[in-house]
């Protein structure tokens, strides 16, 4: 099997004859490929790793809180659309609690279509320098800080998000995908996804972020919840 990428401004005709010309030249297999459903589970619950400063074997020392959720999850562009808005409101929330500590937050979301189908939210909340804090703040308990994370999830999985901050974050969304589906990277990404793992990640993207409600938002967060979550505190 070969999945062959073309991008660039060349003639569509020129490009299928040329590709018809040289495919002879390919060995032929006698059958098609079956892609098995990988149905292995994700290990379930919490790790926590807590280490001083001067002996992080993760980032660069500095003090942070660094946590990660993931469950299993069959993907779909909905399901992506909860995530990329669930990754929105998190950020939000955690920005609130963690401004009074001169912490900077970081929320990033990854959809994982091997070797099993799950999604994964990556949180980091990193000490800002001395130069841009405000007199007063001294180092935060990083013990708290992390029960902070822990409170702002359970937040998301537990209350809706308000109407108002929904259609923002959704907004926000549908912005960043507009973006990313003019790309050549998304489109050769698009491409090879298509083809070896049969899943479409284009058509419906608009459809999908407008069909994300707070109750699928919830239901999203408290999968993350329940799933594997290991943080790495750095004090």
């Amino acid at each position: 099997n070969a999945v062959i990428v073309i991008v660039g401004g060349m003639d569509e005709n020129a490009v299928s004859q040329a590709f018809i010309d040289y495919s002879d030249l390919l060995p032929k297999g006698g059958t098609a490929l079956q892609y098995p459903k990988n149905q292995k589970p994700l290990r379930q619950g919490r790790t926590t790793i807590v280490k001083f400063k001067d002996e992080a074997t993760v980032g660069d020392g500095t003090l942070s809180v660094n946590v990660a959720y993931s469950c299993r999850q069959p993907f779909n562009l909905q399901k992506e659309a909860n995530l990329k808005v669930l990754e929105k409101a998190l950020r939000k929330e955690l920005v609130g609690r963690m401004a009074e500590y001169g912490m900077y937050v970081d929320v990033v979301s990854k959809v994982e279509l091997v070797p099993t189908e799950a999604v994964t939210i990556y949180i980091s909340c990193r000490r800002c320098t001395g130069a841009g804090l405000p007199d007063g703040i001294s180092d935060p308990d990083m013990s708290r800080v992390t029960a902070m994370v822990r409170e702002s999830m359970e937040q998301l999985r537990s209350q809706d998000i308000p109407g108002a901050l929904l259609k923002g974050f959704k907004a926000e969304v549908q912005g960043e995908m507009a973006l990313q589906a003019s790309s050549a990277d998304m489109i050769r990404d698009a491409v090879i996804i298509r083809y070896s793992q049969r899943k479409d990640i284009l058509t419906g993207r608009k459809d999908a972020v407008n069909s994300v409600t707070a109750a699928s938002v919830k239901e999203l967060a408290a999968a993350l919840s329940e799933g594997a979550c290991v943080e790495y505190v750095v004090k």
